[in-house]
């Protein structure tokens, strides 16, 4: 039997079945086909104490990427529509989440609750479909970011243009539009800025925004977390008014270097479409992770609910799959025994063609063994190459963080390493003096995060975590591109 070659693409911590099953049921629908010729088939996400690697048949990925790349470059109706779809489904998701959160799902008869339920599912579903193929053309691929990679190097050369390719690409690929957790971020140095604050306000602001860092299982913050945040900001040389008169600032500078670098650099149509595409896809990708959140958060209140009506606890109900979540409203039972395999050992879940499957315990071991796709790494390197995400050197001793559960080891000044950032690990990321990673080009989670924070960091390295050891020094030139020990 041939070998599948599974690479792991995106390892998530704090997550659980429930919540991938919906992103790959989404992503892999059939419906994708007449855009693009073919869609994602079959993916390996591998669960063990609550942290996911998500494995893909390599060659497969690589292929869809490409033809979701190459339907993109053809047809700009379609990244249009890419664009209009994930606002229309996101708008509605979150009118949705609003319209449950006000009618009290205690209320809810047995069919009205399964009702929200699949639609929410549905949903959760019609957005990550669109979202599937975003991620393919970057995530390990990188068509979309080579491609601009080399185009915007060579107008440079051409039209002898001083400023650094990675100076260009990082302006230019900030999207305009901002996400929920900017808003929120704005809106708290706003109410900062009153002479007095209001419990009232600062619950009203809880509640309008506690979705934007829910995550995958569910991370609400305390009130106590918004008045923190509030006297921080306080404490500043600069009061609340000026800081957020810096961040506008610094947005409209932004916007204006973008016109002035495509002026120097002469771009054609193609390019800069290919670059408006950019910033779409960065801006769309962190736009639905948002709203997966909120609808995560309205879901995990309706399985509570389902759970208390059927006997079973959330974290239960966590671990099962949304049909057999379903399945409990026609009389089907889900046994716990399966439940407490799932939440106690390794295990596999298989989507294929539609079809849900599960291998346990060393049995799953075995199949990644047997299927893992090796990349040939030489032996003492002591440097290594991938793309500036945002500009900057920095040196310190390295920090391997993909999870919540190793975020502790972070100091301040500390190199964060990962195979590849999320959400979860941002508090660690903000002591970081750069970030490295392994995987992602402009849309991922690290890149984005860098601009933000303006924090050094060198993305889609393919090795970082497997050269650099825990503690040891390095420096980060996040201006080349180059990481290299000390």
């Amino acid at each position: 039997m041939k070998k599948l070659q599974l690479k792991i693409i995106n390892p998530v911590p704090d997550v659980n079945l429930f919540a991938v099953s919906l992103i790959v049921h989404g992503f892999q629908q059939p419906r994708l086909k007449p855009y693009v010729g073919m869609n994602f088939s079959a993916t390996y996400s591998a669960f063990e104490n609550g942290f996911l690697n998500w494995y893909v048949h390599f060659p497969l990925w690589k292929s869809f990427g490409k033809a979701f790349f190459n339907r993109v470059m053809k047809s700009r109706k379609f990244s249009r529509f890419l664009y209009t779809e994930h606002k229309r489904l996101g708008k509605r998701l979150y009118s949705q989440t609003e319209q449950l959160q006000r009618l009290g799902i205690r209320k809810l008869t047995d069919s009205q609750l399964q009702q929200w339920f699949r639609n929410l599912v549905k949903g959760f579903h019609d957005i990550c479909l669109w979202g599937g193929g975003i991620a393919a053309t970057d995530l390990e691929n990188n068509y979309l970011t080579d491609w601009l990679e080399r185009r915007i190097s060579a107008l440079a050369m051409a039209h002898t243009v001083t400023v650094t390719v990675p100076e260009l690409c990082s302006v230019l690929f900030t999207p305009r539009e901002l996400i929920f957790s900017q808003q929120e971020k704005d809106d708290l140095l706003r109410l900062a800025g009153h002479t007095s604050v209001r419990e009232a306000d600062i619950q009203n602001h809880a509640s309008r925004y506690f979705w934007t860092e829910y995550g995958y299982v569910g991370n609400i913050h305390p009130i106590s977390y918004y008045r923190r945040r509030i006297i921080e900001m306080r404490r500043k040389k600069q009061t609340p008014s000026q800081q957020l008169a810096v961040i506008k600032n610094e947005r409209l500078k932004i916007k204006r270097l973008q016109a002035q670098y495509l002026q120097l650099l002469q771009a054609d149509n193609q390019t800069q479409y290919l670059i408006d595409v950019a910033q779409q896809f960065m801006y769309l990708k962190l736009y639905r992770k948002e709203i997966m959140f909120k609808t995560y958060a309205a879901l995990n209140l309706l399985l509570k609910e389902i759970g208390q009506r059927y006997k079973y606890k959330l974290g239960e109900l966590q671990y099962c799959l949304p049909q057999e979540i379903e399945g409990l409203f026609k009389g089907t039972i889900i046994d716990k025994k399966i439940i407490k395999k799932r939440k106690s050992s390794l295990f596999i879940n298989a989507y294929i063609h539609g079809r849900d499957s599960f291998i346990y315990g060393n049995a799953a071991r075995k199949f990644i063994r047997d299927n893992l796709y090796h990349e040939l790494l030489q032996k003492n390197i002591r440097e290594i190459s991938g793309m500036p995400a945002f500009l900057g050197m920095a040196k310190g001793s390295v920090r391997i963080i993909n999870e919540v559960a190793d975020m502790h080891k972070m100091k301040k000044g500390d190199v964060l390493v990962s195979v590849a950032t999320s959400p979860n690990i941002l508090p660690a990321m903000v002591k970081a003096s750069a970030f490295v990673t392994d995987t992602g080009g402009i849309t991922c989670h690290a890149a984005i995060v860098s601009r933000e924070l303006k924090i050094p960091c060198v993305i889609g390295t393919k090795i970082a975590t497997k050269v650099f050891k825990e503690g040891g020094r390095v420096e980060v030139d996040a201006t080349k591109g180059i990481v290299r020990k000390l």
